[in-house]
């Protein structure tokens, strides 16, 4: 794990994600084009559990590669990990249960991956189960923030982190994943 630096000179940037950066694991996802023109992915109503994985590390690797972007920092400098923003719609019936983390995969050359939950603490407030109607009401945006925030280092290659979602639908429970934000303070 990198250390943090004691820099005070911070600037705020939001990295957004799109779908096909994403890894919706468990589950039968649908990638979806609403009447609107936004696209999201559904997941069946059916009563089942999915997982989605959005992987923060290659978001972080990508910015840090375009050196044309105004504010661009230093690779060998970092960013803070401070909060993650997620838009989500649950209709037609209440979930089972809804849950986010971090998690830290460390990889070594001599043995199998390590991983670590719970990575900068426990995200609040929690993510939504309650129905609503998916067009109005059951849409939901929640900002989790990190008890700690994460630093992190674009140049160590040996260390992953991702943004876990876990779904668990009742048996008719409409699922939309619609985006993902991620709000770091770049280290100057």
């Amino acid at each position: 794990m990198a250390l943090m630096p004691t820099s005070s000179n911070y600037t705020s940037r939001i990295l957004a994600c799109e779908l096909p950066q994403i890894f919706f694991t468990t589950g039968t996802w649908t990638r979806t084009r609403g009447s609107a023109g936004i696209y999201f992915m559904e997941i069946d109503a059916a009563d089942q559990t999915g997982t989605i994985e959005v992987p923060i590390s290659g978001i972080v690797s990508r910015y840090f590669r375009n050196t044309s972007d105004v504010g661009a920092p230093n690779p060998s400098r970092g960013l803070r990990l401070m909060s993650v923003t997620y838009n989500y719609a649950i209709g037609t019936a209440s979930m089972d249960a809804h849950s986010a983390d971090i998690i830290r995969v460390l990889y070594n050359s001599l043995g199998a991956p390590t991983v670590s939950t719970a990575v900068g603490g426990t995200l609040t407030p929690a993510l939504g189960t309650t129905f609503g109607t998916v067009t109005t009401t059951g849409l939901y945006q929640t900002t989790q923030t990190l008890p700690t925030p994460i630093f992190m280092n674009p140049t160590q290659a040996d260390e992953t982190l991702f943004y876990v979602v876990t779904v668990n639908n009742a048996g008719t429970t409409i699922y939309r994943s619609h985006a993902f934000a991620f709000n770091f303070q770049i280290i100057q």
